[in-house]
């Protein structure tokens, strides 16, 4: 995985886990920062059951930007890679494990989040 790809991911997590929904925002795409406020992010998260999440990993998906069917401004030439953190409660915890997908873009040279969902864990 690209180094400023992890960097997204891992900032991302560290706010969900946290709990830091306004500053979660702040990683967004110009694009879904309007579609999204941090209401939407909470209740995203909440969805699928996440409360208790403590750790995460990261991994890499293979979806090409023509496979996204996501919004138009995720285009070849700023979509970076569909990603995965997968978040789990953590040794001795309760709770369940999810997945957050999303579409890594560069905007401005940052690299941002385009598309976001979540999912439960396989």
């Amino acid at each position: 995985m690209e180094q400023k790809c992890e960097a997204l991911c891992d900032a991302l997590a560290k706010r969900v886990v946290e709990k830091n929904f306004g500053e979660a925002h702040a990683l967004f795409a110009p694009w879904l920062q309007q579609a999204m406020t941090p209401s939407d992010i909470e209740h995203l998260v909440s969805a699928v059951g996440a409360g208790s999440a403590r750790t995460w990993t990261l991994d890499e998906g293979f979806l090409g930007v023509e496979d996204l069917g996501g919004p138009n401004q995720i285009t070849k030439s700023n979509y970076r890679g569909w990603l995965c953190i997968q978040f789990n409660p953590g040794e001795g915890h309760d709770g369940g494990s999810f997945d957050l997908w999303l579409a890594a873009v560069e905007t401005d040279g940052d690299y941002r989040v385009g598309l976001i969902e979540a999912a439960g864990a396989d």
